[in-house]
Order: C-alpha cells, then sequence, then structure tokens
C-alpha cells in the first residue's frame, strides 16, 4: 500500500477513524444526555488523555454548544488545545466567543500545530469573516512559519469559497 505524502514529499501519518473504544462512547452518548454531560465532566476536570479523547467524541456527537471547546482552549496541553480547535472546525456556525477564541489562538498560541489548526478551523467555520480575514491576510503575508501562512491561504480561500467578509 502506497504512503500519501505532503506537498514537500514528506510521508504523510495515516488519517485516524474513531477506535472501537471512541465508537462505542459515541454511540452510548448519542442517547444519554447524561454520558455527554459526564464526557463535559472530563473535559473540565479530566487528565490530559482523557479531556483530548472527551472533546474528540464530543465533537463526533456533533450539536455541542461551542463554549465546551472554547473552555478547553485555556488547557496547558497541546493535544487537548488540538482536540479543541478540531470541535470548533466542526461547528456550522461558531459563535461570537468561538471566532474570538480561534482569533486568539491562532495569534499567540505557543504550539505552531494548534496556531495551523486555528487558522484553517476560521476558514471553514461560516465565520465573521470581517474580522478573520485581516489576521489571515497578515499571516498569510508575514509569518515567519511556513506552514501557518500557508493555513492562512487555505483559510482564506475558504472564506473566499463562503462569500464572507468581502
Amino acid at each position: 500500500m502506497k504512503q500519501a505524502k505532503d506537498k514537500k514529499g514528506r510521508p504523510r501519518p495515516p488519517r485516524m477513524a474513531l477506535t472501537p473504544a471512541a465508537t462505542m462512547v459515541v454511540a452510548l452518548a448519542s442517547s444519554d444526555a447524561e454520558r455527554c454531560r459526564q464526557l463535559r465532566a472530563v473535559v473540565a476536570d479530566g487528565e490530559p488523555v482523557a479531556c483530548k479523547m472527551a472533546l474528540y467524541c464530543l465533537r463526533d456527537l456533533g450539536g455541542e454548544n461551542d463554549r465546551t471547546f472554547v473552555d478547553a482552549l485555556t488547557k496547558s496541553d497541546p493535544a487537548v488545545r488540538l482536540a479543541a480547535v478540531a470541535g470548533l472546525a466542526r461547528a456550522p456556525a461558531l459563535s461570537e466567543s468561538g471566532v474570538d477564541a480561534l482569533l486568539a489562538v491562532v495569534q499567540n498560541d505557543r504550539e505552531s500545530g494548534v496556531r495551523r489548526a486555528a487558522a484553517v478551523a476560521l476558514g471553514r467555520a461560516k465565520s465573521d469573516g470581517a474580522r478573520v480575514r485581516p489576521v489571515l491576510e497578515r499571516l498569510r503575508a508575514h509569518s515567519s512559519d511556513e506552514d501557518l501562512a500557508r493555513a492562512a491561504r487555505r483559510a482564506l480561500a475558504g472564506l473566499n469559497a463562503c462569500g464572507e467578509g468581502e
């Protein structure tokens, strides 16, 4: 089986499907509000790995208020923050606080991967293009992180495709 490569010819990691355990959690929680509450409690107070997995389960359930994901962006573990960004990226429409949080992350997070994911999320979400576009334009033109500049270009293309902020 041929391994996928990125634009620089580096091997891409395989896309992760839901693990059997995560599939079970999503199936159980989708019909049980108490399970969703328990997942939110793990996000609020759990160990980083459990918090990350709870965020991915909530993302996969859909319909989650973006407050859970926004709050998780303040966690110290970058994998947790990345999971929170992934949850916000799936939101059909971000709240103003969701847009604000992603804008803060894309400009200030100490981990470049989290900043890149936030840029992509801003381009995918039906967000306030008038506030988002100038930040992404600045990152595209002036970021010393080539991968972040590329993510900002993709995000801008996403905003253009949605007709946002023009």
